[in-house]
């Protein structure tokens, strides 16, 4: 696989990382691990920010079922990477500090998240919660949540997300 250069990567393509699964066994008091596995989805249109581009999903959303219908899709890796590879393409470009740095902050969001509902949350000491996280990181690998997925999946969908960059 060739890897689009940092550029491509973080100014011109829409992506978000998912992680996959963080497993919630306690809100009271909060105890929660949150996985390794996970990936990264990208678009596979160079983003544009024109108003005239706002109804174009090739540009503006990472969903698989969507960019596989565009003409830019890649066949061989999906439009995804596993975590480890955008973690281990992040060390190569930036450096393993701001690679290190993206996933503190990530996991940071995860935990806030978490403890913003922690008052409101039933806790049952027999259960336990999976949550997928969706975040999307900008130019300065600064995250944002976009959303949370309550009983998320707990594996990657496809083995394609394991291709290697």
């Amino acid at each position: 696989m060739v890897c689009p250069d940092i550029n491509t990567l973080m100014s011109q393509l829409v992506y978000n990382a998912h992680i996959s699964a963080l497993q919630v066994t306690s809100y009271k008091p909060l105890k929660a691990w949150i996985s390794k596995e996970g990936f990264c989805r990208f678009c596979t249109v160079k983003y544009n920010a024109s108003v005239g581009d706002l109804d174009n999903m090739f540009v503006h959303l990472t969903n698989v079922a969507i960019q596989k219908h565009g003409s830019n899709y890649n066949n061989v890796h999906g439009g995804k990477w596993s975590l480890q590879n955008f973690s281990r393409y992040l060390q190569g470009t930036r450096g393993k500090v701001a690679s290190d740095k993206l996933f503190q902050d990530i996991h940071w969001i995860c935990l806030q998240s978490l403890k913003s509902v922690q008052a409101v949350m039933l806790s049952d000491r027999h259960c336990f919660e999976v949550y997928g996280f969706d975040v999307i990181v900008d130019d300065q690998l600064k995250p944002w949540l976009i959303e949370v997925n309550v009983r998320a999946k707990g594996s990657v969908p496809s083995a394609v997300c394991f291709a290697t960059g």
